[in-house]
């Protein structure tokens, strides 16, 4: 696939959110970070282009692995990279700005669920819909596995994410991207520890137990994974300095920019982003940008704001659209054949179709939950 292929898909995503904006709007934004919504925006494309190579690969190889290109393998994973540090960016200075009052720790465990439950079990009822039609409708192993299996999905792959009904490599029909939430709640559970160690004497002893007890069973249950920890703690530098720091630097918007496109060139220069310095690039690149960053004005445009809007649910589908277009509907063997001109444009010609149903997905499943916690 070339190099370039990624600047059509992003025109692409443009276009068709320009079109949906156009006629519906997208949310409020009273209160929140222009620049980290239009962040979100670029990368959930990126995790797309990502996964859309490896499918390439996969129709071939019938090996799931990481494309062997660094754009595309960058363009994926140092996406969920940055998506950890938005997190705990967001999660972080929500914390430090609740001090002195207690924070409401039910409320916020609540609130996480509502945010993320909808539209995960919505992908989930899809995923088990196609695993259904890849099994002909025929449970092809015990109910208790089969329960056992489906249970470990519903609880957002916290322990596992296996098989289900003996259909190999289930994960795939999402392109795997759970693994990521099981982390996101793993930051969400780690914030009552990190509330005791900012301020033991506020600490509230049932979340703190629930909290260390949450920490010990994933590690236990998923094993030492660094660099989503690191993203993590890089995330929460900004928010510390913004709380905290006397100084308020004047962001000069071309040079920022400029220096964001050095950074990101010097990214792909290397293939894998899970190495300390690929993650103190990736740490500049998201400082930057909290400190007010706009990327030549692109990260504030409305367009690829309303990306930002709909991202989760273009996350939890690009995989799913994946799966049905290149495995149900063209078959493995046929998509094997296909040209890397013939591929590429199966993919410009999928990405509209991304965005006109995760803006759906969003309006008609997120939406609704995101006012009752306005409210």
């Amino acid at each position: 696939m070339s190099p370039f292929l990624p600047i059509l898909i992003y025109i692409a995503a443009y276009i068709t959110a320009y079109i949906l904006s156009k006629n519906f709007g997208a949310i409020a934004r009273e209160g929140r970070y222009e620049t980290i919504d239009g962040l979100r925006g670029f990368l959930a494309i990126g995790v797309f282009i990502h996964h859309a190579a490896i499918w390439q690969q996969f129709a071939t190889t019938h090996v799931w692995q990481s494309p062997k290109s660094n754009v595309y393998n960058q363009i994926g994973l140092s996406s969920v990279m940055l998506f950890f540090m938005i997190t705990s960016f967001l999660f972080t200075s929500k914390l430090l700005n609740t001090e002195p009052a207690p924070f409401d720790w039910r409320k916020f465990f609540f609130a996480r669920f509502k945010r993320l439950a909808p539209m995960y079990y919505f992908s989930l009822i899809l995923l088990l819909i196609i695993v259904a039609i890849q099994s002909d409708f025929i449970i092809k192993t015990s109910h208790e596995e089969l329960m056992k299996s489906m249970a470990h999905w519903a609880l957002f792959a916290l322990h596992d994410s296996p098989d289900i009904n003996q259909l190999p490599q289930t994960s795939i029909i999402n392109a795997g991207v759970i693994w990521s939430l099981s982390y996101e709640w793993l930051f969400y559970f780690s914030l009552p520890l990190f509330a005791f160690l900012l301020s033991p004497a506020k600490s509230q002893f049932l979340w703190l137990m629930l909290s260390m007890g949450f920490i010990s069973i994933f590690f236990w249950a998923q094993g030492f994974m660094p660099y989503p920890l690191l993203a993590f703690a890089f995330g929460a530098i900004p928010a510390f300095f913004k709380k905290y720091s006397a100084y308020s630097p004047q962001i000069n918007q071309n040079f920022a920019s400029i220096f964001i496109i050095g950074l990101l060139a010097l990214l792909c220069t290397s293939y894998h982003p899970y190495s300390i310095t690929n993650m103190m690039i990736l740490a500049a690149i998201f400082f930057t940008i909290t400190l007010g960053s706009d990327f030549f004005g692109f990260l504030k445009n409305p367009v690829i704001q309303f990306l930002g809007d709909i991202s989760y649910s273009t996350y939890l589908l690009h995989g799913i659209i994946l799966y049905t277009v290149f495995n149900l509907v063209l078959g493995i063997t046929h998509t094997a054949k296909l040209s890397s001109a013939e591929y590429s444009m199966y993919i410009v010609f999928l990405t509209p179709l991304l965005v006109l149903l995760s803006y759906l997905c969003f309006r008609y499943i997120e939406s609704p939950f995101l006012k009752k916690q306005s409210r």
